[in-house]
């Protein structure tokens, strides 16, 4: 009798191990999908399996692969950082070193995405140790890759360049030729930034054929992009728009929602550039609404702000000042403190405009606490910037 009862248990549990497998197999795909909501109910439910029946393995996968869509997703930065802490304690705990790794990794990128440059660093180094300790060519070449775009990000570009070279061996030595051509992407964003133009369009152009050869439509949209933003930082704007027009029309064919909204939001800072304001804020409000339908509620921010940014141009100051504030509080609502930053400094730029220097110095010093909190090194700049030209407007030389 006490055999047959711990055999029907261990059947139960055998099922119920399957069903938490493929809850997370599924989750993951919606998440490929941009199905962000889906795929959180999926993880959930593969979270509650795993607790039940005593998985602690599959509990730590569950609340790594929850932390990474809530911050993609919603942009929840200390909720996604509890799920991705109890992930990391659990596969320490059990000495589950692949979970751990991708624990770091995740904990890194989330670090990065709010301005935690040096945590986050910390991070990418721990997942790159543990990734080389058990053999994980695959997660070391994505976190070599990580840890480039954070360099690029703090304006280390050798470093970045470094970081993402050595991704690209080691992706190249693998066979894995999407992140290979995601690599060759970043190389070209790399040049962008230090005024490299033929090189960026080489490197872009490159990744762009990888894409097209292996029939990876989303990496064709990035490059595409990629191609738009490097044309417009030397003027080319029609060539920008071309580019950018290219991927939004990819993005469409192929339901990428995420593509679409970084399409949009692209079209409409061009359109700011070349002074074509119905156009950007069309492009702009677009953004919102794709935002708000896939639950990305940094995209929703960002899109808020670049609104922001068109009514200041056009010097319709009230409502620049309005889409500002939302944008700034949804970054607080969600932790991002770089986002943050950034919108305090630019409702300090739309006090300057209509003369409240008082006002646009306070906005200013927020920014730039916050700046230096998180180690902003391009944020501070900008925002002394500001400072400068407010003394100067009230004639403190």
């Amino acid at each position: 009798q006490h055999y047959e009862k711990g055999l029907a248990l261990t059947k139960h549990r055998g099922r119920r191990f399957a069903q938490s497998f493929f809850c997370r197999h599924l989750g993951n795909m919606l998440h490929s999908a941009s199905e962000y909501q889906k795929a959180k109910q999926q993880f959930k439910e593969a979270l509650t399996i795993s607790k039940e029946i005593g998985d602690k393995k599959g509990e730590a996968i569950s609340y790594c692969s929850l932390g990474a869509i809530v911050q993609e997703s919603v942009g929840e930065y200390m909720t996604a950082k509890e799920y991705l802490e109890e992930a990391l304690v659990i596969s320490k705990e059990i000495g589950a070193r692949d979970v751990e790794g991708i624990s770091h990794g995740n904990l890194g990128r989330l670090l990065q995405s709010v301005g935690e440059y040096e945590q986050a660093k910390e991070h990418y180094k721990k997942a790159i140790a543990i990734s080389k300790g058990i053999g994980n060519k695959k997660a070391e070449a994505s976190f070599y890759r990580n840890l480039g775009a954070l360099f690029q990000s703090t304006a280390e570009y050798q470093n970045a360049k470094n970081a993402t070279i050595l991704a690209i061996l080691i992706n190249n030595e693998i066979g894995n030729k999407k992140e290979e051509a995601t690599c060759y992407g970043d190389l070209g964003t790399v040049s962008k930034s230090v005024g490299e133009f033929q090189k960026g369009k080489e490197y872009h152009e490159k990744a762009l054929a990888i894409n097209k050869e292996i029939g990876y439509r989303i990496g064709e949209g990035d490059q595409y992009r990629n191609l738009g933003l490097l044309f417009q930082s030397v003027g080319q704007y029609q060539k920008a728009q071309e580019y950018y027009e290219e991927a939004f029309a990819i993005s469409k064919e192929i339901g990428d929602r995420e593509g679409e909204l970084i399409s949009c939001g692209e079209l409409g800072s061009l359109f700011i550039s070349v002074g074509e304001y119905q156009r950007a804020k069309e492009y702009h409000q677009q953004a919102i609404s794709i935002s708000r339908e896939i639950g990305n509620r940094e995209g929703e921010a960002n899109s808020n702000g670049n609104l922001g940014h068109v009514f200041h141009s056009v010097g319709e100051y009230q409502q620049a000042k309005e889409y500002n504030e939302v944008a700034l509080a949804i970054s607080k609502e969600t932790g991002d403190r770089k986002g943050e930053g950034t919108l305090y400094r630019s409702l300090g730029i739309v006090f300057i405009s209509v003369g409240e220097y008082h006002k646009a110095k306070l906005y200013f010093d927020y920014a730039l606490a916050i700046e230096k909190e998180i180690g902003d090194i391009e944020g501070k700049r900008l925002t002394c910037g500001n400072l400068g030209a407010v003394f100067v407007a009230v004639g403190e030389y």
